[in-house]
């Protein structure tokens, strides 16, 4: 699980909002420049009794990253491949286009999927005291 420091940017009724350091969060991940550029800014269930300022420690399973990547490079391949394969009696030029346009049709299936759903679970590990 990859850790990072938060910042408690707003508490509301049922979520937290949580401002993290995307440099240093997404510094480990070699796809951090494709991502959306959110700023860092995330949020999470209202379950514990934080205020804003306070600074906390959250992570990301390394699963969820692993899973990212099947998504945006591995599943992609899969699809090329397989509309190549699927139209391997037409001419070349037209199974490259054909293969080609199902990867612009996966691309914006997976970026609707992604805007109607959480893109990491950021888990809430423990707050930090105040060193003052």
């Amino acid at each position: 699980m990859h850790k990072e420091i938060a910042v408690v940017t707003k508490v509301l009724k049922d979520k937290v909002l949580i401002k993290v350091n995307k440099k240093a969060m997404c510094g480990c991940c070699r796809i951090a420049s494709i991502c959306d550029k959110n700023q860092g800014l995330f949020e999470f269930p209202n379950n514990i009794d934080l205020s804003e300022g306070d600074k906390i420690e959250v992570g990301v399973e390394t699963g969820k990253a692993i899973s990212a990547i099947s998504i945006m490079f591995i599943a992609p391949l899969i699809v090329f491949v397989t509309t190549l394969v699927l139209s391997q009696d037409r001419e070349e030029l037209t199974s490259f286009l054909l293969a080609l346009s199902a990867m612009f049709i996966y691309y914006g299936v997976v970026k609707i999927f992604i805007k109607n759903t959480k893109k990491f679970n950021i888990k809430f590990l423990r707050q930090l005291k105040d060193e003052n």
